[in-house]
């Protein structure tokens, strides 16, 4: 990770470079697309997301098994 993303505010200790930047890249999709297209892919993320944890989750259940 660059240098940058690790410049924190001494006060409220948020990053907030990195913070910015990337605000500033997820606002132009945001600003692109329509609501409907943005809302598919919230939910697409989604449902990867939860199915990799799922996974994970079943893989380290049959893992402690064979240990």
């Amino acid at each position: 990770m660059p240098k940058i993303f690790a410049k924190e505010n001494p006060v409220t200790r948020i990053p907030v470079a990195g913070s910015w930047i990337c605000w500033f890249f997820m606002s132009i999709p945001a600003f692109m697309l329509d609501l409907e297209q943005i809302t598919k892919v919230i939910s697409c993320g989604n449902l990867l997301t939860y199915s990799f944890v799922t996974a994970c989750g079943l893989a380290l259940r049959f893992r402690e098994r064979e240990t």
